[in-house]
Order: structure tokens, then C-alpha cells, then sequence
């Protein structure tokens, strides 16, 4: 009888640490601030620079997930919605999880570390396509946005790119055609 109580013990002992480790997982991704998942966000992605990311929204995907497991385990796991097939390819589907809040055509001085820009860009051959960046860095005073994304000037490979605010609106076809995003 001792040895069952003993097993019991032990058995109860385990079953407690998966449960307070799962629950307190979930809370390490959705009870910090946005502040803090942004910075996790550009952490895991800066991670990646100079190496093969794929497509640049299956890139930033990767590294949305990635950062809310490592912040609170696989039961958390936030994943990014798919792209609208609206024809212009700058703004995702509602899928209803809340997990990516769009702020619309924000204000380049509006952007925050950490946020994701969905937009419809003028690549340099003079064709236009979508494409996903995760914001860096915002240098309001200077008017310059650093991006970390991958595929836009070495193929499926993840870049940090700077660019004034007046070239990157300038580099949107038309001016509106893209969304900002902050991940829940």
C-alpha cells in the first residue's frame, strides 16, 4: 500500500508541474505587454538575418509562431492570418482569433518594433506584388524605418533594410495599399 501512495505522490507531484508549467506558458505570451511580444517578435526575427527565410509572409509566419512558443509553449502558439486574395495582396483575412490587429494605412511615424506591414510593393523591375516586413526600428526624428524581411533584395533570404519614410510610401502602389498589423 505504501508503494501505491508513493507512486500517487510522485504521480501528483508531475501531474502539478505540467499543469502550472502549461497554464503559466500560456500566460508568458498573453499576460505580457504588447510592448513585450513586439520585442520578442524582432528578437526571433533578427535571429534569422542572413539566412534563408522562404517568402517573405511564410518568413514572418515562422517567426510569429516561434516567438509565442518560446514565450509561452505550444499551447500558445500564435499563427498569422493568410493573405486577402483581394488582388492586391496588402491586407490579411479576418480569421477572427484577434491574433493580428490591423491599424490600417498607419502613419510611418506610428509604427512601433515589432509591428508587421502587409502592403502591395513597386519592386525595382516596375512590376508590383505583395510583400511582408517585420519593423525593426523607427527613427521618428530622422524620418527613417529599419525592416527586417526576407526575399526583397536577396532572393528568400532575410534582410535588414532602412528606408526614409518618403521612400517607403513612395514604394507602395497605390500610397494606401498597405496594412500594419500588431500581434496578439
Amino acid at each position: 500500500m505504501n508503494q501505491f501512495l508513493k507512486i500517487g505522490k510522485y504521480l501528483l507531484v508531475a501531474l502539478s508541474i505540467l499543469f502550472f508549467t502549461a497554464s503559466n506558458s500560456y500566460a508568458g505570451w498573453h499576460s505580457t505587454t504588447q510592448a513585450d511580444r513586439n520585442q520578442k517578435i524582432v528578437i526571433q526575427a533578427q535571429h534569422d538575418l542572413g539566412l534563408v527565410g522562404g517568402a517573405c509572409k511564410v518568413w514572418a509566419y515562422d517567426v510569429v509562431r516561434v516567438a509565442s512558443y518560446y514565450a509561452g509553449g505550444p499551447a500558445v502558439s500564435v499563427y498569422l492570418p493568410l493573405t486577402d486574395n483581394n488582388g492586391d495582396g496588402y491586407a490579411w483575412v479576418n480569421d477572427g482569433t484577434g491574433n493580428a490587429v490591423s491599424s490600417g494605412a498607419l502613419a510611418p511615424a506610428s509604427m512601433t518594433p515589432g509591428m508587421i506591414i502587409q502592403m502591395r510593393i513597386h519592386y525595382a523591375n516596375g512590376t508590383y506584388g505583395p510583400h511582408t516586413a517585420i519593423v525593426k526600428a523607427n527613427s521618428v526624428g530622422t524620418q527613417v524605418l529599419t525592416f527586417l524581411e526576407s526575399n526583397y533584395s536577396t532572393p528568400y533570404t532575410v534582410t535588414e533594410r532602412t528606408v526614409s519614410y518618403s521612400a517607403f510610401l513612395a514604394s507602395i502602389e497605390p500610397t494606401s495599399h498597405y496594412t500594419v498589423y500588431t500581434i496578439h
